[in-house]
């Protein structure tokens, strides 16, 4: 085996570690870090739906200003 495939290996186990050790930890948490972590996770979301119509918006003008761009330098010729 490479150096490559060994680091791999070694990465792959110590992920199944931590994983293995923290999903205790995850099913002790109480009802209040619980319930801050979903209102985190709905805040998140709601700020996600209210990024769309801007990102919407700046692909659209930026589309625009190609195409402008691209039909002015047709007539221009």
């Amino acid at each position: 085996m490479n150096n490559a495939m060994k680091l791999r290996t070694k990465l792959g186990v110590a992920a199944v570690a931590i994983v293995g050790v923290t999903a205790p930890a995850h099913a002790a948490l109480s009802q209040a870090i619980t319930d801050a972590f979903d209102a985190v996770s709905s805040d998140a979301a709601s700020m996600g739906d209210l990024a769309w119509p801007i990102v919407v918006s700046i692909t659209l003008t930026i589309v625009g200003i190609g195409l402008f761009k691209k039909f002015i330098g047709k007539a221009a010729s």
